[in-house]
């Protein structure tokens, strides 16, 4: 069975995991995955599995989690697990909202340790206070805080703390698109109760949360466990990733680096460890300058609420992580055909023209990028063969022959690109189509192009206008994996394959 959502980038052989290793897994991403996307397209599930959750559920004590350097500079609320319901004892925490005289609007339990306030339909009155209260269990030392802007006052044993969270930039929606923490590190001997309430004010609409974990090492104290961790397995599991800090609405990123000293983790890791497989928990391209440096690289995207458990399968083998890119990776900062986006005297050229993304890549506007458009390994070997094409009709028609060489099925997908012999258009992808295909066996894949890709934009007349047919058919894995060629002559005739 075939993952689609996730991408195997690089693997010498490691993957799929024999389930009797002994795992070194590292990285916040491992026990903090982001799941499910923010900003507007935020979902509050009512559970979500951590890709340490997925691999211990499968793999028990043979997963050992070694923590990680810290991948974001404001802290996320409490995780799940970590804090659990003082009523209800389920894993997370218990939300009151108030009128602001402090009459009780809702008593609800919630999996994730924030809430969007402001919003709420069919309450008794406004919203004028919320109080959040959570259990935990830990004992030693642990940062708790909150998350929001107001006047609070947060408790814990005998902790009492009064204070005000400001406006930091004073812009339309800060209060939910930006919201500034308060934290401190405290020295719990739990099982302990927290409670934090915030007298919102003239506020009516907010984000608030509240944070707990234990209190953060630094990345030099992060980094020695992790490499302790790693020479003491057979093999070394790191989660690197981005946070809703560089994924989100409302804030441009001036990187595609890993945030924190994520590269450095990856480094020092792969230099102890007898394997090293890197999951990437990323939705959008990243840099990663160790890739030629370790055994293999999984990208999981954002797997959904029972992601953790995905991963798990993915890893194993149980789920062929068959997915393709749908954007080039650069090799690095500015290594694309369109990256500035500062107007110059209140202008912003878009001199790229069509050649964006990897069009621009394959006419050698930018470098070539680390992983091509169209790029994913899954756990197949293939074999291209016997191509033929039917460009005649009114849907182009290009069939191919391939040969799964690997001992187990897999699933492939066969990309159909087009290069236009005119110089001024890019090359483009026209059609793709998937099959799955058993060990040692063949199968003819039919691709169904999409017609409209034989046209160009004129932008003199205002409209669509055909393309030239004259240039050449790329038949491929990705665009950086090119397995068979046809010239396409002026008439449309295939003359050669």
């Amino acid at each position: 069975m075939a993952a689609a959502g996730m991408t195997v980038l690089t693997n010498d052989g490691v993957l799929p995991l024999g389930s009797e290793n002994r795992i070194a897994l590292i990285g916040v991403p491992a026990t903090d995955t982001v799941l499910l996307g923010g900003g507007s397209s935020m979902v509050t599930a009512p559970h979500q599995v951590s890709i340490a959750d997925g691999l211990t559920a499968v793999l028990g004590d043979r997963v050992r989690f070694a923590g990680g350097v810290e991948v974001r500079t404001t802290p996320a609320p409490a995780r799940a697990g970590f804090v659990t319901d003082p009523v209800d004892g389920r894993p997370g925490i218990r939300v009151r909202l108030m009128t602001g005289d402090g009459d009780e609007l809702t008593d609800d339990h919630m999996a994730d340790a924030q809430r969007i306030i402001g919003f709420d339909s069919g309450l008794a009155g406004p919203v004028g206070r919320v109080r959040l209260s959570a259990r935990l269990d830990h004992k030693g030392p642990v940062q708790l805080g909150v998350l929001g802007l107001g006047s609070w006052v947060l408790t814990a044993g005998a902790l009492h703390e009064e204070f005000v969270v400001e406006p930091l930039t004073g812009i339309p929606g800060e209060a939910i698109l930006a919201p500034r923490p308060h934290t401190l590190i405290v020295d719990l001997d739990g099982p302990v109760v927290v409670e934090a309430e915030l007298d919102l004010g003239r506020t009516e609409h907010a984000l608030v949360g509240l944070i707990a974990r234990p209190a953060p090492k630094t990345d030099e104290e992060a980094i020695a466990d992790a490499v302790r961790a790693a020479r003491g397995a057979d093999l070394a599991v790191v989660v690197v990733g981005l946070t809703d800090e560089q994924e989100t609405e409302s804030r441009d990123k001036t990187t595609l680096a890993l945030p924190g000293a994520q590269d450095a983790l990856v480094e020092a890791v792969a230099a102890v460890a007898p394997r090293t497989v890197v999951v990437v928990n990323s939705a959008t391209p990243v840099l990663l300058p160790w890739a030629d440096r370790v055994d293999a690289i999984l990208a999981v995207g954002l797997p959904g609420q029972e992601g953790g458990h995905a991963v798990a399968a993915a890893l194993l083998g149980d789920l062929e992580p068959a997915g393709r890119l749908v954007s080039s990776w650069p090799i690095a900062d500015g290594a694309g055909p369109a990256w500035s986006v500062t107007p110059e005297a209140g202008v912003l050229e878009y001199a790229e023209g069509p050649f964006v993304g990897y069009r621009g890549h394959a006419a050698g506007r930018a470098p070539a990028p680390r992983y091509w458009f169209g790029h994913g390994l899954g756990y197949g070997r293939w074999e291209y063969a016997d191509a033929r094409a039917d460009l005649a009709g009114p849907a182009p028609r290009v069939t191919v022959a391939v040969r799964n060489l690997a001992t187990h099925t897999s699933r492939e997908v066969v990309q159909v690109y087009f290069q236009p012999a005119d110089a001024g258009q890019p090359v483009r992808l026209v059609g793709w189509a998937g099959a799955e295909v058993g060990p040692g066996a063949t199968a003819d894949v039919t691709v169904e192009c999409d017609a409209r890709l034989w046209r160009r934009w004129d932008t003199s007349a205002h409209r669509w206008a055909d393309l030239d047919l004259a240039g050449e058919l790329l038949i491929a894995r990705g665009l950086g994996d090119i397995r068979l060629r046809a010239a396409v002559e002026p008439n449309g005739n295939l003359h050669r394959a």
